[in-house]
Formats: structure tokens, C-alpha cells, sequence
């Protein structure tokens, strides 16, 4: 049985107890806040604007060949090396088209002789007018093969045919090459072109009355990200890329002068895209954003503003891919809750949701 002296000195040592825990905070639900997704309504410019990746091209590219077959004598140009327009890249051994062409000039000469013998002749009547066509036809004939030897000659040297760079060389000294076989690849370096796929959709409706005139374009080069250079259309093609459903569309670039590019790079090529007629873009917004109300049929959406929601009434469009399109009651800039929003109430204090690392 307990004496009442240690009854007393366990209530003591109770109460110490009690009066040194910490207090305990207490959380009434009026002070929670509750976290929500926001989605941020984009501007005209960044709904008009597409980006898509390009490839970097030559602008003019050309596989030489000789017209005839030979030993190479002298060997092309190394790759990367800068030649000029006119200026000689390859040379085959010429010793059999120099004496071809000497077998024709002898030719030629004596045909030329044997026609000037037979227009006297013919003037004093000694022969008939068919001796004299067929001695004109002589010559004619020599005349023409000394022209084409004279070709077969120039054609043992290959020119470059424009000012460019030797991208690729597939011969060396002493080989045998065979007439129209590739000997180099020369490719015109004081331009380039950009290569990007664009979407069925994009192409159906900015190729109807030129309207992709209109359509401003830049490109961005992983070498240079700070910087964006204006390029012009070149070309397109109205057959489709196999497999993609999407057609090539070329633009053309001068060489910048800070930056060096090489076909095979990749780039990025934006379109602003103009925003008029029919073709006018509204924003989208994800469905779960937007709710229909019970009272009216409209349907709305809840506007984050200091910490608080508030109902706005919109107007729909179409459904996307991405979502809806917004026809009007909301305007670039403003953010809305994007998920939850069967939770909300008029005036109801939210916070911007978070995600932390990991989450």
C-alpha cells in the first residue's frame, strides 16, 4: 500500500513532466492550403511558332567522273581542300588520245588537200559532181573526227565546274578508272541548305495560294545556340517521305561567318506561322482544365490569381491532340488549375503544386 508521502511526490514529479513537453501546434483545417497543377495560357507568338529538326545539306553537290576510261596520272585533290571554279582536279595518262588525235589531223589535212584538188577539177569539168560530193563528204568526215579527238582529248582532265570544297576522293595514282565512274564528290561551300520534314497538315494548308510566302523561318545550329540565322525557302517536294507522312522542305543559308557548317550537322529550324483567315490559332488547354456548368450548360475554367480561384466562363473550340482550344474568355499570360478542379469553390485559397526532386 502506497503511504500518502510517495502519492504526493509521484503527482509532483507528473506535473514537472507535463510542464516541460513541448507544446503541441495545433492545425485547424481553415489554415491548409491546398496545392494545385496551373497551366499558363500562351501567347499568339509562341502558339504561331514551330520548331522542328533539320539536317544540313550542300547547297550544290557533284560525283565528277571522266568521260572516258584510263590510268589516273595525276591524283585528285585531298578531302577538304578549297578549289576554284576552272581549275584542274584530275588527269588521266594521255599518251593513246594525243596519238589518236595526231592519226586525225593527218586526216583531216589530206581530205582537206584532196578537196581543194577536186573543186578545181570540178570547175574545169575533168570530173563529174559525184567525185566532188564524195570528196566533200571526206572531209566533212575527217573534220568531225578530229573534232571528237579533240574531245576524247580534253576529257583525260577533269575541271572543277564550280568554286567548292573536295568533300570525298575514291581514286589514288596508277589505278585504272572506268569512264563515269565517280573519281570525287565536290561540293559548293559558300552556302547550305536545311533539310526538315514538315507535318501533312502544315503543307496542305500554307501551300494553297503560296500562302508559305508568308511564313517567316530561322534556324539554330547546336554549335552556335545564342544565335538564330534567317533562312529562305528553296524548295519543296509534293510526293511524301516514305514512311513519315511528312514532306521535305529545303531552305538555303549563306555561311555564317562565326560558325562553320558541314553537310550531315543538325539544326533546328522555327516557323513563325501567320495568324490570319481561317487559320488563326487559339490556345489549348488540357481537357481536365476545363469543367461544364450545372446551372447554365457553359463551360469554365478556374483562373489562379494572389492565392486564390475565381470561375471564368469560356468559350470552346475544337479538340486536339493536346486538348481544346480556347475561343475566348481567356487571355495570354493567365494561369489556370489544370487538375482537381472538382475540389474548388469561388474565392478558395490554393498554392502553386511543387514537384520535388525525386517526385
Amino acid at each position: 500500500m502506497f503511504k500518502p508521502r510517495y502519492i504526493s511526490i509521484l503527482i509532483a514529479s507528473m506535473l514537472f513532466m507535463t510542464a516541460c513537453s513541448p507544446k503541441q501546434e495545433v492545425v485547424t483545417s481553415s489554415e491548409v492550403i491546398q496545392p494545385v497543377k496551373l497551366f499558363t495560357i500562351p501567347s499568339e507568338e509562341s502558339r504561331n511558332t514551330r520548331t522542328y529538326p533539320a539536317k544540313v545539306a550542300a547547297n550544290k553537290q557533284a560525283d565528277l567522273s571522266f568521260r572516258v576510261s584510263g590510268v589516273m596520272e595525276k591524283r585528285p585533290p585531298f578531302e577538304g581542300v578549297q578549289v576554284k571554279k576552272g581549275q584542274s582536279l584530275a588527269k588521266l595518262e594521255d599518251k593513246d588520245a594525243k596519238n589518236n588525235l595526231l592519226n586525225r589531223e593527218a586526216d583531216y589535212e589530206l581530205a582537206s588537200a584532196e578537196f581543194k584538188r577536186v573543186q578545181k577539177l570540178l570547175k574545169q569539168k575533168l570530173i563529174s559532181q559525184s567525185n566532188y560530193d564524195t570528196a566533200k563528204a571526206k572531209q566533212k568526215s575527217a573534220d568531225a573526227a578530229l573534232a571528237s579527238a579533240k574531245d576524247q582529248l580534253s576529257y583525260t582532265t577533269l575541271y572543277a565546274p564550280f568554286d567548292g570544297i573536295v568533300a570525298k576522293v575514291s581514286v589514288d595514282n596508277y589505278q585504272v578508272v572506268g569512264a563515269n565512274q565517280a573519281v570525287l564528290t565536290l561540293q559548293k561551300n559558300d552556302s547550305v541548305d536545311l533539310e526538315v520534314q514538315i507535318p501533312e497538315y502544315l503543307v496542305a494548308k500554307y501551300s494553297v495560294n503560296e500562302r508559305y510566302k508568308k511564313i517567316k523561318s530561322s534556324a539554330q545550329f547546336i554549335g552556335d545556340k545564342n544565335h538564330t540565322y534567317p533562312v529562305t525557302l528553296k524548295e519543296f517536294t509534293t510526293q511524301v517521305t516514305p514512311g513519315t507522312q511528312a514532306y521535305e522542305v529545303v531552305f538555303s543559308l549563306a555561311q555564317p561567318k562565326d560558325l562553320k557548317l558541314l553537310p550531315g550537322m543538325t539544326a533546328e529550324v522555327t516557323f513563325i506561322l501567320p495568324n490570319d483567315g481561317p487559320d488563326h490559332v487559339y490556345p489549348v488547354v488540357p481537357l481536365s482544365a476545363v469543367e461544364n456548368a450545372d446551372a447554365n450548360g457553359e463551360s469554365v475554367a478556374w483562373v489562379f490569381s494572389n492565392g486564390q480561384v475565381k470561375e471564368r466562363t469560356i468559350k470552346l473550340g475544337k479538340i486536339t491532340d493536346d486538348g481544346i482550344q480556347i475561343i475566348s474568355g481567356l487571355t495570354a499570360g493567365e494561369q489556370i488549375v489544370s487538375a482537381g478542379i472538382q475540389h474548388l469553390s469561388e474565392d478558395m485559397k490554393v498554392k502553386p503544386l511543387k514537384w520535388e526532386r525525386g517526385v
